[in-house]
């Protein structure tokens, strides 16, 4: 059996399969889970599954991975968690439509946060 510490460096590796990631996407580590939702070669259905997980950090990690498809940043628009939705709202890497989405949000914070990331994309 490995080792929760021998999982996780296995987890960073460029060249693990996506079936060895789908895999370790089930773990209770929360650690394995947020590196398995930042691993560029994380399948997309696993990106679906960690887009809800338990963790702010992995579900953000998830939404935020350059291969994650347009409808997950979605899931995290209307989070709960009004710290997820400002993290959201301080990546300028995420859609316009998304910061313009969150400069509209219910949280004040989330909305400045927006804001402000879109006048540094502007300038």
């Amino acid at each position: 059996m490995m080792k929760k510490s021998e999982a996780y460096l296995l987890a960073g590796q460029p060249e693990i399969t996506e079936d060895v990631l789908r895999k370790f996407a089930h773990s209770r580590s929360p650690n394995l889970r947020l590196r398995i939702a930042e691993h560029q070669n994380a399948p997309v259905d696993v990106l679906c599954e960690l887009a809800s997980d338990g963790s702010c950090e992995v579900r953000l990690a998830a939404v935020c991975n350059d291969t994650a498809p347009d409808h997950l940043v979605n899931t995290l628009l209307n989070d709960n968690d009004p710290t997820v939705r400002f993290e959201l709202a301080s990546n300028p890497r995420i859609h316009l439509w998304a910061l313009l989405t969150l400069a509209e949000d219910e949280n004040p914070y989330v909305q400045w946060r927006a804001r402000q990331t879109l006048q540094r994309l502007v300038h």
